[in-house]
């Protein structure tokens, strides 16, 4: 079932949004900030970008669903005040199982993405929903989460929040697996107008039991859908295939760093070959620079592919990121990678690679060509004050 009649897929310009201190999607939730989210909403929108690739997080919500509500209806509220829609990521593949100390770390020499579920609710199916209709957890006093709920400081039956997850949720769901997680926002968010699209897992590949999760979502989401686009993380184009129950509304892939601009326009075109044979329209939803030097390859660099990627095939793209940030994985962090455009202040890395993202060479903006003034010296190889 494809349903995008009234949604408008191309051109698609946008970047990959994590707030500028958090190092995991369960931080970007539990340290939200309206202003926070306003003011980078309008930055993103001073490169001319009209849409923004966020992670939601399933831990967050099932810590604190009340409050998770409000700031997602804060940050769609925003979004089309400001005129830019939203690609929410539901679930992520990347990084280390959520602990309770993950999860909150932020200490940027060892704070870390999370991946979302964990594996050892992937790894078992009566967790995937909390409804008690056989998809609950069984008498053994674990719960959906088991090692990670006990983790997160879930177990017992503590609140570790002032707004913790009550006996039954208003919708008249028992406490909450992925399954009710996926239900509740479509149920929710999916006629809104700032919504662009639905993206159920970032990289699930083809792990088996990933892989299963993943298509299981996907069914659950579609549902619930009325006309929301649905579409899936894939870094590899080949992977789109593997959903047909339904098919994805929306092809995508990544290529963060590719040898040279010539690497990455071959790639579209291929992308676009391969869309066009199945009739879809196709996202490259994460891409950084070239690896070509100069400058320090470690280092942004957006005007080395933005206007090969503007003049491109591919119906949208999305690049990493629109904060400056040290690298969201820890093995690219622990060489000195950092990533982005903006300044919390609001002013840029770069003034070429803004020009260039804003296809704009006239834009005016003030540069500071150094690291987050937050983050240690030693961290990254952008020079420092």
């Amino acid at each position: 079932m494809s349903t995008t009649t009234d949604r408008t897929l191309s051109p698609v310009r946008g970047a990959v949004y994590v707030p500028a201190r958090a190092f995991n999607a369960y931080q970007f939730w539990e340290a939200y900030d309206p202003d926070e989210t306003e003011r980078d909403f309008r930055l993103a929108a001073k490169l001319n970008r009209d849409a923004l690739r966020l992670f939601l997080s399933y831990e967050y919500w099932f810590d604190a669903p009340e409050a998770m509500e409000r700031r997602v209806d804060n940050l769609f509220s925003t979004a089309e005040k400001e005129g830019i829609r939203v690609l929410p990521i539901l679930f992520e593949s990347a990084g280390e199982d959520p602990t309770r100390e993950r999860c909150q770390d932020q200490d940027p020499h060892t704070a870390c993405a999370v991946r979302s579920p964990s594996h050892d609710i992937i790894n078992d199916e009566s967790r995937w929903s909390g409804r008690g209709d056989g998809g609950a957890s069984g008498s053994d006093g674990d719960g959906i989460f088991s090692e990670a709920k006990q983790a997160l400081g879930l177990g017992g039956g503590s609140q570790h929040t002032e707004e913790g997850r009550d006996a039954d949720d208003r919708f008249g769901r028992r406490p909450g697996g992925p399954r009710e997680y996926v239900e509740w926002f479509v149920d929710r968010y999916g006629d809104d107008d700032a919504l662009l699209a639905l993206e159920i897992m970032n990289e699930p590949g083809d792990w088996g039991q990933r892989l299963k999760f993943a298509r299981r979502m996907l069914r659950v989401a579609d549902e619930h859908r009325n006309d929301l686009p649905l579409t899936m993380g894939c870094k590899g184009l080949r992977y789109n295939t593997l959903y047909d129950g339904p098919e994805l509304d929306v092809f995508q892939f990544h290529l963060n760093l590719p040898p040279t601009a010539r690497k990455m326009q071959e790639r579209m075109q291929k992308a676009r070959e391969f869309a066009d044979e199945h009739d879809k329209p196709v996202w490259l939803t994460e891409w950084q620079r070239t690896r070509e030097e100069p400058p320090d390859k470690f280092l942004p660099n957006y005007a080395s592919l933005a206007e090969t990627i503007r003049d491109g095939p591919v119906d949208g793209d999305f690049f990493w990121s629109l904060m400056l940030k040290p690298a969201y994985l820890p093995d690219q962090r622990e060489k000195g990678r950092i990533n982005g455009v903006f300044h919390r202040n609001g002013s840029v890395y770069s003034v070429s690679d803004a020009q260039a993202l804003a296809g704009d060479g006239s834009l005016d903006i003030d540069e500071r060509q150094q690291q987050p003034s937050w983050l240690p010296a030693d961290l990254t190889r952008a020079e420092t004050e």
